[in-house]
């Protein structure tokens, strides 16, 4: 799977010890490694694989536990983590929004109770958004900064070859991100919503 960025936001909802504990074992089972560390009523689940790593909280409220990742960014990877993270969600039936590129168009998944209530292209239905661009520009910048690291492991293994690729795409990178950035200084103080 080709590097990519996966944009986790207002994942939330209430769930149960037994609930935490099945997606612990999916996640065992995934080979991905979990480590969670508990202070006071707070959990810290921190999950990785190679180089990518999450880290994310859940809040002991009496029986229950409460999961709120207002955004979470991740790399596609292996898709090993993002499919933890979609478990994660389903499993524990909490609502959210993912967002990703596909084939270079935008993504959003919605959940709600775990369930998938609405997938495919994201297409605003306001006038004028700017969420759309901010987004855009958040995944630009999780491009830039997985070709940042091939650059500093190509330079430093001497592969010319694979270093200019890499500073070819992050001059795309910057000139995309730079016309995301004009719109975005232009579209400022527009009042449409």
């Amino acid at each position: 799977m080709e590097n990519q960025i996966v944009i986790y936001r207002n994942i939330s909802g209430e769930t149960t010890r037994a609930q935490v504990d099945l997606w612990k074992s999916r996640v065992a089972r995934s080979g991905i490694q979990l480590e969670e560390k508990g202070k006071g009523k707070t959990l810290i689940f921190h999950l990785y694989v190679k180089d990518d790593e999450v880290i994310f909280y859940m809040y002991e409220n009496g029986k229950s536990l409460h999961v709120l990742i207002e955004y979470m960014r991740v790399k596609k990877s292996d898709g090993r983590m993002v499919k933890m993270i979609d478990a994660l969600i389903t499993d524990l039936q909490l609502r959210g929004e993912k967002y990703q590129t596909i084939r270079g168009e935008l993504y959003r998944t919605l959940y709600v109770n775990g369930l998938i209530m609405d997938d495919g292209p994201f297409a605003e239905r306001k006038p004028a958004p700017d969420f759309d661009l901010r987004l855009s520009r958040e995944i630009l910048m999780g491009h830039i900064y997985i070709v940042l690291d091939e650059f500093a492991e190509a330079k430093r293994l001497g592969i010319a070859e694979a270093e200019a690729e890499s500073a070819e795409r992050l001059r795309s990178f910057a000139e995309e991100l730079q016309r995301i950035e004009d719109v975005l200084k232009n579209n400022r103080f527009n009042t449409e919503t």
